[in-house]
């Protein structure tokens, strides 16, 4: 993590986010990592913008409170937030935020992101890789949902000719210019596909039902 804020520090990032998946069992673990980093490393508290789901899900279900490590940035839950409840009782415990996806479906990142804002909490955006007409749902979900923060995004960057024939249509969305997509041309029904102008060869379904 150390290396990470060396790294980006003298190239003017100004937005950190640190994602632990869960494997954290010890708040006091977290607390002292961040003390310790921003005791060497003074810049790093302005530039946290969010801790991510920091521990165990054995945690949220013994009632720890983590209070003292939200101080640093909002404490967000992801995996663990798969529905309303989970979330009120997080909030309680010191959790102030939450990620939104939609590879958990467009419904539950709908009703998680209303949830979320009317009860104050942060919210992000976040992906599962997602590639060809994914990536378009998933960028009009973080304009909206978290347009302050942004989104993450990596399809780009892990698979990018996936997204070939979407791109040719929808440039800006399919590759990042100075941190940014371009949702520009975004137009017409549903969700602004223009599905009629993707030229994406479907290869034969493997089996049918009726």
């Amino acid at each position: 993590m150390m290396n990470v804020v060396d790294v980006s520090m003298p190239r003017r990032v100004t937005m950190l986010g640190v994602d632990f998946n869960g494997t954290v069992m010890d708040p006091m673990y977290v607390e002292h990592l961040f003390e310790r980093i921003c005791r060497n490393r003074p810049g790093v508290p302005d530039a946290l913008c969010y801790i991510e789901e920091p521990f165990a899900p054995e945690l949220l279900e013994r009632e720890t409170d983590v209070s003292a490590v939200a101080k640093w940035a909002p404490c967000v839950l992801d995996e663990s937030a798969h529905d309303w409840r989970v979330m009120e009782k997080a909030s309680t415990l010191g959790y102030s935020g939450v990620v939104v996806k939609t590879c958990k479906t467009q419904t539950e990142a709908l009703l998680t992101l209303s949830w979320a804002k009317h009860h104050g909490l942060e919210v992000l955006t976040q992906d599962l890789t997602n590639p060809m007409l994914a990536q378009i749902a998933h960028a009009q979900l973080g304009a909206h949902a978290s347009p302050g923060i942004g989104l993450e995004t990596n399809s780009m960057q892990f698979y990018p000719d996936a997204s070939a024939d979407e791109a040719r249509v929808h440039p800006g969305l399919y590759q990042r210019v100075g941190g940014c997509l371009d949702l520009k041309t975004i137009s017409g029904p549903g969700f602004g596909y223009r599905i009629h102008e993707i030229d994406r060869q479907l290869p034969e379904p493997a089996t049918t039902s009726w």
